[in-house]
């Protein structure tokens, strides 16, 4: 079978996957996917094998029978500053772009696409938020703290609101001009009146600074609106310590968040969801809030992949809950990006269920999210990775 018929059935069978429900765990047909997906890339990217050669791994690449035999790399290793995201591209001869992600700290990972690998992307990001919105997903209509995704370019965040577009109008509150970015609230302030004598059930969200920094001036202004939950908060990729790409706003209480939205719309904190996700994999995990824990509980989509908590020194894997480390997320929808199939992201989790949520009782890992990791790609096998790549 030459390179892009195998490339065509691995995208076949990829969306097979999106479309069956059925755990990722154990199961025989989509362990068989990962594997394929690896060795695809083993056999046609040089420079992805030599990468592999010094990784880790609790078992044998060319016939992976779980997860943790994949061998993860740092998600480190895509940054625009490192310089090899480009030899990571094992299908060239089908065009790509590099999508590029929200760069906290200023240095974003580029990740080639091609259009199958966007339209996965954009199907299990909308399917995840919609089954954790649940009736009426985003409802009638989205308005969404940031710019209309048309001038955000190949940020990956573009993709996702193209997506929720094609099935919910979206309302854009951030303009972008000469100088810069800045927030328009005055249509959202001109629809909710009129949206609290309807019944339409909608969404808010987007950006979390953006958001709640933005609402939080509503507030402060006396304005609030009762809904009744009908108003719904969608957010997602981080930003709660105000940091995000080019924002740098004060940090924000996760809880007083939660309050905010019942204060100022009368939303329940079981309307309110927020995302996980990193952009070198195809992945979502949506969170619900958690009372108990007084944080959002992120899930793992098991019918796409499987989670892992590792050391953030030498990569072994810890278990049982309450175990805190590097995430490790595991998936075969990454058939173009060679390695993207095992992520090791530079974030601390803490493995809340192993199996199945106690809240919801929807099945699968559940972490919630501690800190940020200052410490894996300078020592330990993150940093021996990168020091790899550098030589190469």
């Amino acid at each position: 079978m030459d390179k892009l018929e195998a490339y065509r059935q691995l995208v076949d069978r990829m969306n097979d996957l999106i479309s069956n429900e059925h755990p990722f765990k154990n199961n025989h047909k989509k362990i068989k996917l990962l594997r394929d997906v690896i060795n695809f890339h083993f056999d046609h990217n040089e420079f992805y094998r030599k990468v592999l050669s010094i990784i880790p791994s609790d078992g044998d690449v060319e016939n992976i029978k779980e997860p943790s035999d994949v061998p993860p790399l740092p998600t480190h290793v895509f940054k625009r500053s490192v310089g090899k995201y480009a030899d990571f591209v094992t299908v060239r001869e089908i065009p790509f772009k590099y999508y590029t992600s929200s760069a906290t700290g200023g240095d974003p990972s580029l990740v080639a696409r091609t259009d199958d690998d966007k339209e996965i992307m954009k199907s299990v990001y909308y399917d995840r938020y919609v089954d954790f919105l649940g009736d009426n997903g985003f409802g009638e209509k989205l308005f969404a703290f940031a710019p209309p995704h048309p001038k955000l370019g190949t940020a990956q965040i573009a993709q996702i609101y193209a997506k929720i577009n094609e099935n919910v109008p979206v309302e854009y509150l951030v303009e972008l001009d000469e100088k810069g970015a800045r927030v328009v609230p005055e249509l959202l302030l001109k629809e909710l009146p009129k949206l609290e004598k309807s019944d339409v059930v909608f969404t808010v969200g987007g950006s979390v600074p953006l958001t709640y920094h933005t609402l939080l001036k509503f507030k402060e202004k006396g304005l609030s609106w009762d809904f009744n939950g009908r108003c719904k908060i969608a957010v997602g990729a981080g930003g709660w310590d105000g940091v995000k790409g080019s924002i740098n706003l004060p940090p924000i209480s996760k809880k007083d968040f939660i309050d905010l939205m019942y204060q100022l719309f009368r939303t329940p904190s079981d309307k309110i969801v927020d995302g996980y996700a990193t952009s070198e994999i195809s992945v979502l995990f949506p969170g619900h809030w958690s009372e108990e824990h007084q944080d959002f509980l992120y899930h793992t989509p098991v019918a796409y992949g499987n989670v892992l908590i590792r050391d953030s020194r030498n990569y072994e894997i810890l278990e049982g809950e309450g175990s805190r480390g590097l995430i490790n997320i595991i998936s075969p929808l990454a058939p173009t990006t060679a390695g993207t199939n095992s992520l090791v992201v530079s974030d601390i989790v803490e493995l809340v269920a192993e199996d199945k949520c106690d809240e919801c009782g929807r099945r699968g890992p559940v972490f919630r999210y501690i800190s940020r990791d200052k410490s894996s790609y300078k020592t330990g096998c993150g940093a021996m990775v990168l020091k790899y790549l550098k030589e190469l």
